[in-house]
């Protein structure tokens, strides 16, 4: 993720510490738009939306949002 560094630069850092707040919020917004999903439900999405054409499972936000409203 790139982030602001001190002196108005821009670092990267990745991490589960980073990732966590990221990850939590999009489930939050999946259930504001669809607050009958359970935990398990959400999870099934977040994982089935998740852009992996870089390699690497990439969170998609938009794509799990509206996978939570179908």
């Amino acid at each position: 993720m790139l982030v602001l560094a001190p002196g108005n630069a821009y670092t990267h850092i990745a991490g589960t510490s980073e990732a966590a707040p990221l990850v939590s919020g999009v489930a939050a917004l999946m259930r504001a738009a669809n607050p009958d999903l359970s935990a398990a439900q959400t999870r099934t999405l977040l994982l089935s939306t998740a852009n992996s054409s870089s390699g690497l499972p990439l969170l998609d936000a938009t794509a799990a949002v509206r996978a939570a409203l179908k």
